[in-house]
């Protein structure tokens, strides 16, 4: 906590959690976008899209929070865009992910039934 202003972090450490965060979490749905389109690790994909779900919701809590606390634009809005994005992302995946999943094995079923 800054002591000056109260603020939970400075505006550039704001910054440095949008950035690093938004790379991280961009990457970690590439790669569970690339284990869906393969068919592979279904467990895996699940969990880490729930828990993704889970911390978007709980940054957007914790934006909102930061919001009502009146902390600066440096704490509140990485918190909210984040949550945002993530959250929205991930519920999505949760949604479309099974589908896919579900459409390869019902086109590996197919395949067999022709041979």
């Amino acid at each position: 906590i800054d002591q000056a202003t109260g603020a939970w972090w400075s505006e550039r450490t704001g910054g440095w959690i949008g950035g690093v965060g938004g790379t991280a979490f961009g990457l970690l749905g590439a790669l569970l976008a690339i284990l869906v389109a393969r068919g592979r690790a279904r467990g895996f994909v699940t969990i880490v899209a729930t828990l993704l779900a889970a911390g978007g919701l709980a940054a957007l809590v914790a934006g909102g929070v930061a919001f009502f606390l009146s902390q600066p634009y440096g704490v509140t809005y990485p918190l909210l865009l984040g949550g945002l994005i993530l959250g929205a992302n991930a519920m999505v995946a949760l949604f479309v992910f099974p589908r896919r999943y579900a459409a390869l094995e019902l086109r590996r079923m197919d395949s067999l039934d022709t041979a």
